[in-house]
């Protein structure tokens, strides 16, 4: 196999790497290189000779390959516990080809991980969304998921619920259109299922029951899940709330609302209600001048005692009177 350097006459082909060993006066030449590579001779042997082909392309390529694989882990662990950015870096090569760069960045580092050309892709909102959920919903041995919002996961089927009972009326059209019924495919048991479904009107009627229950809820969701501002002083709120908005839906009906509010209730009773959350909406200003709908309950104000009492250790009666003051 001839060398890149080798020409087909057999001569070696004079390189611009020779200049910066020619003499100090030829342009071009570089002498501080020929001291280095002398000082580096005297440390390493003269005869010491530079990895050949197979070192570079297999072990040294490989060992390259861990190391890179090890900071790329650490990365991994950064993005589970405080999440991550998907970014798309957009350029055109020499060929004129579009390329998207997809990297992920989190507070210790950016990565790549993969190349899209795009040449042939229309560029709009769409189709950017589909390059963007294939990374997201990318799979590897050994993982679950790369990348999932897991702790709104469950809101995407009470938003497709909503989707569906807004284009209720569309969807009634489809099913009772000349076009649909003179489909060949309209009169096997699936379709006739999903017609009787459509038609049904008490399906749309728990439909918009349940889109109604969902919205307070998916409302403090959004604000729990909020990482600009803490969120903890408004959770009281936002679940005091959630079983006002399902008592006024039900026309304070307590028949009809106590199944939903009691559901609710011992969700929040059991694993999430603590004492800082409601000693939290008691103090916090956003609330405080609002006393039509301000919770002022003895549970309320004896959480706000007992977190009040782990730290302050003065007398409770003049806590209390303090208490007082800033409420007036």
């Amino acid at each position: 196999m001839q060398s890149p350097m080798a020409t087909s006459s057999g001569k070696r082909k004079k390189s611009t790497v020779d200049k910066y060993f020619a003499p100090r006066n030829t342009q071009g030449a570089q002498p501080f290189m020929r001291s280095v590579l002398a000082g580096k001779e005297a440390i390493w042997r003269a005869d010491m000779a530079g990895p050949n082909y197979h070192q570079l392309q297999v072990n040294l390529l490989k060992d390259a390959k861990k190391e890179v694989q090890l900071i790329v882990n650490s990365y991994r662990v950064i993005w589970a516990k405080v999440g991550c950015t998907i970014m798309g870096d957009g350029w055109t090569d020499n060929g004129q080809r579009i390329l998207i760069n997809f990297l992920v960045y989190c507070s210790k580092g950016i990565s790549f991980v993969k190349s899209v050309d795009a040449s042939d892709i229309v560029k709009d909102a769409t189709n950017l969304f589909l390059l963007f959920d294939e990374l997201v919903e990318k799979k590897k041995d050994g993982w679950i998921e790369i990348l999932r919002p897991s702790a709104t996961r469950f809101a995407t089927t009470f938003i497709a619920l909503k989707s569906l009972h807004d284009h209720k009326h569309d969807l009634q059209a489809l099913v009772t259109s000349k076009f649909f019924v003179d489909y060949r495919y309209s009169k096997d048991n699936k379709s006739e299922v999903a017609v009787s479904i459509i038609l049904d009107n008490i399906f749309w009627n728990d439909c918009l029951i349940v889109v109604n229950l969902m919205s307070p809820l998916m409302r403090l969701l959004r604000i729990v899940d909020c990482d600009e501002t803490p969120s903890m002083r408004y959770v009281y709120e936002g679940m005091y709330r959630v079983r006002l908005g399902i008592k006024k839906l039900f026309n304070y009906n307590k028949r009809l609302y106590k199944p939903y509010t009691e559901i609710i209730k011992q969700r929040w009773n059991q694993p999430l209600k603590k004492n800082i959350h409601s000693a939290t909406y008691w103090l916090n200003p956003c609330f405080q001048y609002d006393q039509e709908n301000f919770c002022n309950k003895p549970t309320v104000v004896g959480s706000v005692m007992d977190v009040i009492g782990q730290k302050v250790l003065k007398d409770k009666l003049d806590t209390m009177n303090e208490m007082k003051l800033f409420r007036d």
